[in-house]
């Protein structure tokens, strides 16, 4: 489905991302850890097609990008990013609106919106009772109230993958275990592959099956959670002793 080969890339001549390899199958569900300014957000970037590697491939549903248009693609895909909330933020939309512009791929209202778009984004609230919050102004809801309506603005398209980049980092625990309720729901229901940054141990849920631990822009290792999500592997990532990490067990009961 997702093949990253040997992919590379500079800013200024900086090395941002050196070396990259990784691989996701279909229904996969990826964590990619790591500290701030390991180059996590660049690699979702660069596999959305938001930027362009400096060199190295990236082949997604069996397409080498470069080779044909990117737009078919991007359509398959499911993006939630941070900056996303700040910019909606600035348009005065209602809930229904915000998810209809997730059917048209542009973060504000640019065409004119048909029944059948009305439709969609109303049966969407529903199956996943939130259909009270469809006439409220999103800039008045909820911190966990948006992320929701943000999440199922991502999948309104039914995209075989699901890109979240570091969703819940503003939300309290409560939110955080809804989100993440809502999200388990939507993944399995629709067999989504999904692939979620996080730099928080607790923000990773139970239900993920593989990691990529990045550190300076490489991937230090991958494989899946229950052998890869270690004390030895986590101290060489964060540079911290092992029993720093002994109370993050809670967070996942395989953690060797």
């Amino acid at each position: 489905m997702i093949q990253i080969q040997n992919l590379s890339y500079l800013r200024n001549d900086e090395s941002i991302l050196n070396q990259i390899n990784l691989e996701i199958l279909p229904g996969q569900h990826w964590i990619i850890l790591g500290r701030n300014g390991a180059g996590k957000t660049t690699l979702i970037n660069l596999l959305y097609g938001y930027i362009w590697p400096s060199s190295g491939k990236i082949t997604v549903f069996g397409t080498e990008y470069g080779t044909e248009p990117l737009r078919p693609i991007q359509e398959q895909i499911g993006i939630l990013q941070s900056n996303q909330q700040s910019n909606l933020l600035q348009r005065n939309l209602t809930t229904l609106e915000i998810l209809i512009s997730g059917l048209h791929s542009n973060l504000g209202i640019y065409r004119e919106i048909t029944d059948k778009d009305i439709a969609t984004a109303e049966t969407l609230l529903e199956q996943n009772e939130l259909s009270h919050l469809k006439d409220r102004n999103f800039q008045i809801l909820s911190s966990g109230e948006k992320s929701k309506i943000l999440l199922l603005r991502s999948i309104i398209r039914k995209p075989k993958v699901l890109i979240l980049d570091e969703p819940t980092s503003s939300l309290d625990i409560k939110a955080c275990y809804e989100f993440f309720q809502l999200l388990e729901k939507i993944i399995v229901k629709q067999n989504i592959t999904c692939v979620q940054i996080v730099h928080r141990l607790e923000d990773i849920p139970k239900y993920f099956t593989h990691i990529a631990m990045m550190k300076k822009g490489e991937i230090l290792y991958s494989g899946k959670i229950d052998s890869t999500l270690n004390l030895q592997n986590l101290s060489n990532l964060y540079d911290l002793p092992q029993d720093w990490f002994q109370s993050f067990q809670v967070f996942n009961s395989s953690m060797p």
